[in-house]
């Protein structure tokens, strides 16, 4: 839910979970990440993975849609 976050502590938040040590996967609207705000708004989710756009879903995973 990265949308409903300002856009200052998002990018923080993205800054923060690249340097873990672990692997990060989201499902966010199109415009919550710079890596995926290119893409069109259209009631789909995209799902990154480390913050690299993967796939379109259904915001509540019920459609998947690699890209």
């Amino acid at each position: 839910m990265l949308v409903y976050v300002d856009p200052i502590a998002r990018e923080r938040f993205v800054e923060r979970m690249r340097h873990l040590d672990g692997t990060w996967i989201s499902n966010e609207s199109a415009a919550a990440l710079a890596s995926t705000d290119s893409l069109a708004l259209d009631g789909r989710a995209v799902l990154t993975v480390d913050g690299t756009p993967v796939a379109r879903t259904h915001p509540h995973g019920r459609t998947i849609g690699r890209l």
